[in-house]
């Protein structure tokens, strides 16, 4: 996994947390939290459960408040398997929006890019990454052989739905690989 991400990603959901704290509870406060290493090893705990998920850190952190009021919700809920089914409902409630989707593929793809200094080519091949099969093999402008022999078929299934393929279109992102 990399360090790099993984503390950007905890950095995020530190910050949304306590902004969430401050903004949204019924005790609206100038809520702190201090950067002790028990809270920040807890919010590292919670990063890598975002990376598992494939999740925005504000989807995260939305999704905790969405079930969990928040005037009760502790760092200790955000790393919990509470926490992963209270972000899968979310997402069942509200399906994430394939622009949304992308800006999330994009930002774990720039960040093995540049952060953990790998190729495209090897992050997408990487099935730690949870990239779905249709950016694995359209987001390239060049096709990449391997990307297209192991997630392909997948994909072929995934362009099937029409506002996938218009947004590929909008994009500029070729899909006729897929064919």
């Amino acid at each position: 996994m990399d360090k790099e991400q993984l503390n950007f990603i905890r950095e995020e959901l530190y910050q949304l947390f306590v902004d969430l704290k401050k903004n949204k509870g019924h005790k609206k406060s100038n809520y702190q939290l201090p950067r002790t290493e028990r809270i920040t090893e807890k919010f590292k705990e919670a990063a890598k459960l975002c990376i598992e998920l494939n999740a925005l850190p504000e989807d995260f952190i939305n999704a905790q408040a969405a079930y969990v009021d928040v005037d009760y919700l502790r760092i200790d809920d955000l790393s919990t398997d509470r926490a992963k089914k209270n972000y899968e409902a979310f997402l069942g409630s509200r399906q994430l929006p394939i622009d949304r989707l992308y800006n999330v593929q994009m930002m774990y793809l720039k960040s093995q890019i540049v952060n953990a200094k790998r190729t495209v080519e090897r992050a997408l091949m990487d099935d730690d990454l949870h990239f779905q099969p249709w950016f694995r093999c359209c987001i390239t402008k060049e096709i990449v052989p391997e990307v297209l022999a192991k997630y392909g078929s997948e994909a072929r299934e995934q362009i099937k739905n029409p506002t996938l393929v218009k947004f590929l279109d909008e994009r500029n992102l070729d899909y006729s690989r897929l064919k």
